[in-house]
């Protein structure tokens, strides 16, 4: 357990030197962020406070999991070099770009998040809700009636799915079937680098 000025935070006992708990992570990817998620969900019943975050080390880097809005929040607001940098992935910038928001840092960074801002009020949430529902929608009428009392994977279902309601949400109908596909198929291809 590691103790910070504004509360404790869980992890694990130990790791091994520059490699961390990588090999943890490569060889059981689910169990390994379950694990963590425990550890920011431990609760400190002397101090009757739940940790809300915890802590790992991957390939020589201090890995911060959060489960908590508020110390989310805490930890993007102190995004700069000389913090506190945020690792997507390994592999992140090499599949994203060096230019990912998810990689930059200061004032630019801060100014791109505000510039999304209006894509995030409560009128454009609730338009995308309607957008969404229709989607949803149909992508389930379309799997019951292909494959009723069927048992089937849906990772792909899904995936196609989420696709598809970001581009309506986001784009509405004004790409061409084979621009969809051809985003999907980038899409897809981007979060398999991730797997």
């Amino acid at each position: 357990t590691m103790k910070m000025k504004s509360g404790r935070v869980e992890g694990p006992l130990g790791t091994l030197p520059l490699l961390g708990c990588v090999l943890a992570m490569v060889k059981d990817p689910f169990g390994f962020w379950e694990t963590q998620r425990v550890f920011a969900m431990a609760e400190f019943p002397n101090e009757k406070v739940k940790a809300k975050a915890s802590w790992n080390s991957i390939l020589g880097k201090y890995m911060l999991f959060t489960t908590d809005t508020d110390v989310t929040r805490k930890v993007l607001t102190h995004n700069s070099p000389n913090d506190f940098m945020m690792v997507v992935h390994p592999s992140g910038k090499h599949i994203l770009g060096d230019d990912n928001l998810a990689f930059m840092h200061g004032p630019e960074h801060k100014n791109l998040r505000k510039s999304f801002l209006a894509l995030f009020t409560q009128a454009a949430l609730a338009k995308y809700v309607t957008i969404q529902d229709r989607v949803v929608r149909k992508h389930l009428a379309q799997w019951l009636s292909e494959h009723e009392g069927e048992e089937l994977e849906i990772r792909d279902l899904i995936r196609d799915m989420n696709t598809d309601t970001s581009q309506e949400v986001f784009v509405g109908p004004y790409m061409s079937k084979e621009t969809k596909k051809e985003f999907s198929d980038a899409f897809r291809d981007m979060t398999d680098g991730f797997l």
